[in-house]
């Protein structure tokens, strides 16, 4: 019998004895099929090996070829175990859902799943990669004057697939009492996420009202498990850099733009308690329920509507923000307007409206300008 395969072992009174065969841990066994199921066991049979051949073109399709050296040849490659794994995961799930009667539930539970299966197969390979990655960069580190191995630690990491333990080098400098992890700086983890991870962590954090709600947003969408504490840390550490290259000293861009607009705004944000500590505000006590904050933009116009009115440039606009005062807010956004070529503009407009902080501001930074 092949594996996979209908059988007739023989025939009776009431029709033929069907068997249906298959490999369990390379060892081939069978079960019997009634007469009145074998046309479906016949077409699911069918369907799993039209599956079988999709999946193999998707892989030769999607699978590098590149040419092996010796030393990476006599390694074993884990890639293998990884999609067998998930074969046989799909083939369960396959098997499960084509012997249900199919309505609304089931097809959201089978989605759910099967993105499950092929989370924790993807999670896997970024896994090895990643793992791969770190011990080469490990090998290539330098150590600074004053730094000290100290031998190997894991750390699990999250990507947008799932979890998996990486181990790498660390490295302490005992004169200084810092130490380090070159391999974490080397893929760019962010408190033990990936890159792509942090990023959207990040910005579901900013897009939702509250931590608890981007929370389930992840969840949802994604099959992200991320606690609002852990958004939130996140969020600090990234912002941390992110404010740093808002501020780097701009180098001038190339514009050649008509009309450059060049945009700046103030409002109160709410902030809990202890970020409002010895800030004065317009409560009764004199205390303040909100920060102010400052945000500009940078954008340029090249042509107008059948109307006459401008029309902005598409994907034209950058932003700058920035909890600071209004007098280091103005040179952070005329940086970003240097940056984005104003001195090469036809024209540069200023928009800001007439409270006392952003008249100055235009007038300090921008006062050759309309």
């Amino acid at each position: 019998m092949e594996p996979g395969k209908l059988c007739v072992m023989r025939q009776g009174p009431e029709g033929p004895t069907t068997t249906s065969s298959a490999a369990r841990r390379a060892k081939p066994s069978g079960r019997y099929v009634s007469a009145g199921q074998s046309a479906v066991v016949a077409e699911h049979t069918a369907n799993y090996e039209r599956f079988q051949d999709w999946w193999a073109s998707m892989r030769l399709c999607s699978s590098p070829k590149p040419e092996l050296s010796e030393t990476r040849a006599q390694k074993k490659d884990p890639a293998p175990e990884i999609f067998l794994a998930q074969d046989a995961e799909i083939q369960q799930l396959m098997a499960h859902f084509q012997g249900q009667t199919p309505h609304g539930q089931r097809v959201q539970e089978l989605e759910l799943l099967v993105r499950t299966v092929l989370h924790k197969s993807a999670s896997a390979l970024v896994g090895v990669l990643l793992q791969q990655a770190a011990e080469r960069s490990d090998a290539a580190y330098q150590p600074k004057p004053g730094e000290q191995r100290k031998g190997r630690e894991t750390l699990q990491v999250q990507c947008l697939f799932g979890a998996f333990a990486l181990t790498r080098d660390y490295y302490h400098h005992p004169g200084k009492h810092q130490g380090h992890y070159p391999a974490d700086a080397a893929l760019g983890l962010e408190v033990g996420y990936t890159p792509a991870l942090a990023r959207l962590i990040c910005l579901e954090g900013a897009d939702e009202p509250g931590y608890e709600k981007a929370q389930r947003h992840l969840a949802e969408t994604g099959g992200i498990a991320v606690c609002p504490r852990q958004i939130q840390r996140v969020m600090q550490r990234v912002g941390q850099d992110a404010q740093a290259w808002q501020e780097r000293e701009a180098q001038p861009g190339r514009c050649d733009a008509p009309i450059m607009y060049v945009s700046g705004d103030g409002t109160g944000v709410p902030m809990r308690r202890p970020e409002l500590a010895g800030r004065k505000g317009k409560q009764p006590d004199g205390t303040a329920k909100t920060r102010q904050v400052y945000l500009g933009c940078v954008f340029t116009q090249h042509g107008t509507d059948e109307k006459g009115h401008p029309v902005r440039d598409y994907e034209s606009t950058t932003y700058v923000s920035s909890f600071k005062s209004i007098a280091e807010f103005g040179p952070s956004l005329r940086q970003e307007a240097i940056r984005r070529g104003m001195g090469g503009a036809g024209q540069v407009v200023v928009l800001i409206d007439g409270t006392h902080g952003l008249e100055n501001m235009g007038k300090d930074c921008f006062n050759d300008r309309v």
